[in-house]
């Protein structure tokens, strides 16, 4: 089975339909500080994987968690 990637640019669209804004800016900061693992196919761009992406989302203070305290303190 092929892994689908992404760019920064679409990891942030993908965050963004889950209801959860984040700037391709914000994106490259959690990659930098080791929170979104990403590979660099060529010189500039960063991929980040299908399956890294459902983990961040998933983890207990990933940004799927964020979406679902602001909907509650509502």
């Amino acid at each position: 089975m092929d892994q689908k990637f992404y760019t920064v640019e679409e990891v942030s669209e993908q965050l963004r339909l889950r209801g959860v804004k984040f700037a391709p800016r914000t994106i490259r900061k959690l990659i930098a500080d080791g929170k979104l693992r990403a590979v660099r196919f060529g010189e500039r761009t960063l991929y980040v994987s299908e399956s890294e992406l459902n983990r961040f989302l998933s983890e207990p203070d990933g940004p799927g968690q964020w979406r679902t305290l602001t909907i509650a303190s509502r």
